[in-house]
């Protein structure tokens, strides 16, 4: 299966941030597929190997400022985003995810 990584955002002026945070993601935990959206104030970060439609949110407040910060938060918050998957952090293997904390069973892609 293709790897889907990418990002959409409602102001231009976003894509830079978007494209960073992808690349973290990415980098941090490869062979998942990230998706990132800015939009409305916040940040969206999907796995769409799990779900198109739930994933975690993050307020632009808390991630608009210093870099390092911001790539501190997004590794932190997709860390527990895999957790609550029941996946161990680091790169995509082979395991099935069935259920994740927080997200009706009927939207976990299988």
């Amino acid at each position: 299966m293709a790897v889907v990584v990418g990002y959409d955002t409602e102001h231009e002026r976003d894509e830079p941030m978007a494209n960073e945070i992808v690349h973290t993601l990415s980098t941090s935990y490869p062979g998942h597929g990230w998706f990132v959206l800015i939009k409305g104030g916040v940040i969206q970060v999907k796995n769409l190997d799990w779900s198109d439609t739930w994933g975690m949110v993050l307020h632009y407040t808390q991630v608009n400022g210093d870099a390092n910060e911001r790539k501190k938060n997004v590794v932190r918050a997709a860390g527990e985003f895999l957790e609550r998957a029941n996946v161990k952090r680091g790169g995509k293997t082979a395991q099935l995810v069935t259920a994740i904390e927080g997200m009706p069973d009927k939207d976990v892609a299988r």
